[in-house]
């Protein structure tokens, strides 16, 4: 990402994640290293864990074939998604569902918060 290092407090990456290949934990770890100590990083992707999001995405796939088709490379599961934003160093707060299948998670960046 073009951002120095620690530039934000708030990093919201909504309906991104599951278009980009996951390669070792480099995509979440640029959303890490643009995050200030303390901050906080907002995620939202589909639950491919969940059969709420299966369906959704079947049902979606009838009422617009072709418009993403497999666009969504990378599929992650609440538990695969929060085990990514351990492994990067994140501490988990929250998650929540919208329609049961897509999962939005709340996760801080360790230390104390720049002023």
């Amino acid at each position: 990402l073009p951002f120095p290092p620690e530039t934000f407090q708030c990093v919201i990456c909504s309906q991104v994640i599951e278009h980009i290949p996951e390669e070792n934990g480099r995509l979440i770890g640029e959303l890490v290293r643009i995050l200030k100590p303390g901050g906080v990083l907002i995620l939202g992707t589909p639950d491919y864990g969940r059969w709420q999001w299966v369906w959704i995405e079947k049902l979606y796939g009838l009422a617009a074939p072709g418009a993403y088709a497999d666009e969504h490379v990378t599929h992650y599961t609440l538990a695969s998604l929060q085990d990514a934003l351990r492994a990067a160093g994140l501490d988990l707060l929250e998650h929540e569902y919208i329609l049961k299948g897509e999962l939005i998670v709340v996760a801080r960046k360790p230390g104390a918060p720049v002023q």
